[in-house]
């Protein structure tokens, strides 16, 4: 599987542009937005470690929302970061493989991971990973689509006809609830909270061990 090139698909501008000039962009990530900042709530962190970031742009928009020190950015394709470094002077970009994450044991109170664990080739062995770094009583904050019937068929336009064409083949797993809960317990992670949003297309949840 190349992976680089079904990730060179997607423009390094992607989210920053699309948000600002695609209506349907605009809804989706609203109201992601506003489920993560809610997951989040009152946690407290001094360092938020998104994975999966892309250009910063999602994680500098929950930044508004939520008090951090520091944020990590952390994605495997570089143009992406490259483009983010440009524009976002208060994040810390890093080029990494979610498998294998540069952070110490132990080290990061919370974590973001936000549709990407159905783009990494071993979700399981990825949460392995947030896990080993993540502190005891920190938070990993996982958000994805939830596979229902609504979002299928809208998934199948987007990407037909829609600006989503550049995610053809992109989805290396396709999770639903119930699959991505049975891939948290057996990782050894417990749902401290649940939110579903965007009419029940998205699924929001905030994980301990």
């Amino acid at each position: 599987m190349d992976l680089p090139k079904i990730w060179s698909q997607v423009p390094a501008d992607y989210f920053s542009s699309g948000v600002k000039t695609n209506f349907l962009q605009r809804i989706w990530h609203g109201g992601k937005l506003k489920a993560v900042a809610e997951s989040v709530g009152g946690k407290k962190a001094d360092v938020l470690v998104e994975v999966g970031s892309a250009d910063g742009s999602f994680v500098n928009s929950l930044s508004k929302r939520i008090k951090l020190n520091k944020i990590i950015a952390i994605d495997p394709y570089l143009p992406p970061l490259a483009f983010g470094k440009k524009i976002h002077r208060n994040i810390v970009f890093i080029q990494a493989d979610a498998h294998r994450l540069p952070l110490r044991n132990s080290s990061v109170d919370l974590i973001t991971i936000l549709e990407t664990l159905e783009h990494v080739i071993d979700p399981f062995g990825t949460l392995i990973e947030l896990k080993r770094i993540l502190k005891g009583s920190g938070s990993i904050i996982v958000e994805i689509d939830s596979g229902s019937w609504l979002f299928q068929v809208i998934w199948f336009f987007w990407k037909k006809f829609g600006k989503g064409r550049v995610w053809n083949r992109a989805h290396l797993t396709f999770f639903n609830v119930e699959l991505l809960e049975g891939l948290f317990k057996k990782a050894g992670l417990k749902v401290e909270e649940k939110k579903m949003f965007n009419w029940g297309m998205g699924v929001c949840y905030r994980l301990r061990f």
